[in-house]
């Protein structure tokens, strides 16, 4: 698919969601309308707006809209903004951060990481799913090997991608300043390069080099970058915590692929079989149904209960509240 044609189906898209809203909106008018920018933030979201809606008291329904993308949930916002009988609507707005600059608007939600992938990849998270999936006491050996295991190849990890990140916030940047949306790399093959050239085990992270000159090659619409550049961007983006900045998909794709790995030697520990972890015969078998071949998205699903919640969050969805409870 051409960017042109890209361009077309993301504007079909927003056109299509306005129109969506507005029958929503015409069959409930006390409704809550969540704007996302994909069908999985719900996911995350729901719950959590669910809950502070019934501390204030409010029951109204909760109806979340799919906005396919972080342009259209501000343009739709801009749009529903200056439509006089949709001035006292119930209405949220959520955003990745993403590389981009911040967004600083009072009624929108924005994350104060990458993206919503970076409140899954804690080790706070990692414990809660030991303790709520593996069933796994704290202290115990193979609790504390997993914790070791997590920060000793998430580290690994972040050297492995660091330069890759540096690019493509270089690469971002420039979109952003220089609005040629021609030049505007693909993220889905941002990924899959990724994904192609690292690899994940339990012994170790293996990467194949890939120099600024394949990189060049594998994204031919892209802004021309130099070594030197490269270099003066790497000494800037060290300074980032990587679970909080870096591209929230590849940190979700690492907590996966661990995920799946310790679950596969856990299941041999059971039997003594492990030579990582100790035998546990009285380990249960862990159901667990952890996707890392195709679309990892469905683990939103999978892990919501787990993942972090920030105080801004709850800060905003209260504010909200608030807000709609001072509508006449």
């Amino acid at each position: 698919m051409t960017r042109v044609d890209k361009l077309r189906k993301s504007k079909e898209k927003s056109i299509f969601v306005y129109d969506k809203f507005v029958r929503e909106h015409g069959r409930d008018h006390d409704g809550i309308f969540c704007f996302f920018e994909g069908k999985m933030d719900h996911t995350y979201y729901g719950p959590i707006i669910r809950v502070k809606a019934s501390e204030k008291n409010i029951s109204a329904e909760l109806y979340p809209i799919d906005c396919g993308g972080k342009s259209n949930v501000l343009e739709l916002r801009d749009k529903i903004k200056v439509v006089p009988r949709f001035r006292g609507c119930k209405k949220m707005f959520f955003i990745d951060r993403d590389f981009d600059e911040q967004a600083n608007l009072d009624d929108v939600f924005e994350t104060p990481c990458y993206a919503i992938e970076n409140f899954y990849v804690s080790e706070k998270v990692l414990q809660r799913i030991m303790r709520g999936r593996f069933e796994l006491e704290g202290d115990t050996p193979n609790y504390n090997k997993i914790l070791e295991l997590y920060g000793k190849l998430n580290k690994e990890f972040h050297e492995k991608i660091f330069e890759f990140n540096a690019w493509l916030f270089f690469q971002r940047k420039q979109a952003r300043e220089i609005k040629d949306e021609d030049k505007k790399v693909c993220l889905e093959q941002f990924d899959e390069k990724m994904k192609d050239n690292i690899k994940v085990s339990l012994d170790g992270i293996t990467v194949r080099g890939i120099s600024l000159e394949e990189l060049k090659e594998s994204f031919t619409s892209q802004y021309d970058m130099s070594e030197e550049v490269l270099e003066l961007l790497k000494g800037d983006f060290r300074y980032k915590e990587p679970r909080k900045w870096y591209r929230g998909k590849q940190e979700f794709y690492f907590m996966c692929i661990f995920l799946q790995k310790v679950i596969e030697q856990l299941g041999k520990a059971r039997k003594g079989e492990s030579d990582i972890f100790e035998k546990d015969s009285n380990m249960k078998k862990i159901e667990l149904n952890i996707e890392t071949k195709g679309k990892i998205e469905q683990n939103i699903q999978v892990l919501s209960s787990y993942a972090d919640i920030p105080e801004e969050l709850y800060a905003y969805v209260e504010k909200m509240c608030k807000q709609f409870q001072e509508v006449v």
